[in-house]
């Protein structure tokens, strides 16, 4: 993972959980200066060292791909091809 981080021009994490491996893996792109795209389902509390980076909320699977669209669109300058 640390590999693949290196290489990345962006970061998706899924906050859901706080699972610690999660936590390092942001921490690490974010030494980096890897953009992140995060987010976490809803009722997911954040720690207070991510409590500053915007982290939507999901409820569904529907309202997780419209945020993850928006989301790389933005962060891409492109809309994604369907498919």
């Amino acid at each position: 993972m640390i590999e693949k981080i290196q290489t990345s021009e962006f970061l998706v994490g899924d906050l859901t959980n706080e699972r610690p491996s999660v936590y390092y893996e942001i921490r690490y792109a974010h030494s980096l200066g890897r953009r992140m795209i995060l987010y976490r389902k809803a009722g997911t509390s954040i720690h207070f060292d991510l409590a500053a980076y915007n982290c939507p909320e999901y409820n569904n699977i529907t309202e997780l791909k419209s945020i993850l669209m928006k989301r790389l669109e933005g962060a891409t300058k492109r809309k994604p091809e369907k498919g």
